[in-house]
């Protein structure tokens, strides 16, 4: 448990460094053409090991974690054009707090009241950590949707059944993500893409999207909806650590105080579920 716990982490830390690589991307080229290349390239990467693997795949699932995941990285790619990437960060993990009313949705499951005080405490964290500002735009309203798909994916990716192959799920699930982004893409002109554009379709690929999602995919078959959740809204704490060491930005007193937030909200989660036994 405690290896998928810090994978998870892990992946929180890859995606945290790539908000600001996103934004300078999607300045270059449309934003469904970097979405389609990213995941193509995320699919090629995990295509082989997949084709080998001869556990079964439970497709339907995959086809919705898919789904979900086209919405999330379509709206917040397209949200990032218009709003800032603090903001978007903000908004994204907002996901914490859909994960327990789908939950309560899709699966008829009463909602502990101690979710709801650490989804309360890291969203006040992440508040003072990330202090967005300004008006609501439309940018804001593409991520907040991402936020809910975002919980949607997670909840799709919950429960796989014991002997499922990870990696045909993830490969269709990263595939289901490109093709569905090469419909829009197909009415955007893509220009040449340099070779900035080119890294980052392959850092943000191979990386930040097939070993991440496959990891992902790993966790989920032992932690529960709503840890991968409180796990993921590191990311922007994470984004936060690299831009303060690149000297991209200054950490202020409440940005530190929210960071602590943050912390103090996943271990009263763990120490709290470790007495109820959940």
């Amino acid at each position: 448990m405690l290896a998928r716990r810090l994978s998870l982490i892990l992946v929180t830390a890859i995606w945290g460094s790539t908000f600001l690589i996103v934004k300078q991307a999607i300045a270059e080229i449309p934003p469904f053409w970097f979405i389609a290349m990213r995941f193509g390239i995320a699919t090629l990467v995990i295509l082989p090991w997949a084709l080998r693997d001869k556990k079964p795949l439970p497709w339907k699932k995959a086809i919705f974690a898919g789904i979900w995941l086209f919405a999330a990285f379509g709206l917040q790619t397209l949200g990032m054009k218009f709003t800032g990437p603090d903001r978007a960060a903000f908004l994204t993990s907002l996901n914490i707090l859909f994960i327990p009313i789908l939950t309560a949705v899709w699966y008829r499951q009463s909602i502990p009241r101690r979710m709801w005080g650490v989804s309360t405490m890291v969203v006040i964290g992440l508040a003072l950590l990330l202090s967005p500002h300004g008006g609501i735009n439309a940018g804001d309203f593409m991520i907040l949707g991402t936020a809910i798909a975002l919980a949607g994916q997670v909840l799709a990716t919950a429960n796989l059944p014991e002997q499922s192959s990870l990696m045909k799920f993830t490969a269709v699930e990263l595939g289901i993500t490109a093709l569905l982004s090469l419909i829009p893409a197909g009415f955007q002109h893509l220009p040449p893409p340099s070779l900035g554009i080119i890294l980052s379709v392959l850092y943000t690929g191979a990386v930040a999207s097939a070993i991440a999602m496959f990891i992902q995919t790993w966790a989920q078959t032992r932690l529960s909806s709503f840890e991968t959740g409180l796990i993921f809204t590191l990311e922007p704490l994470f984004a936060v650590i690299i831009g303060v060491s690149i000297g991209h930005r200054s950490l202020t007193l409440a940005g530190l105080l929210g960071g602590v937030l943050m912390i103090s909200g996943l271990i009263w989660h763990e120490v709290s579920s470790s007495f109820h036994g959940t």
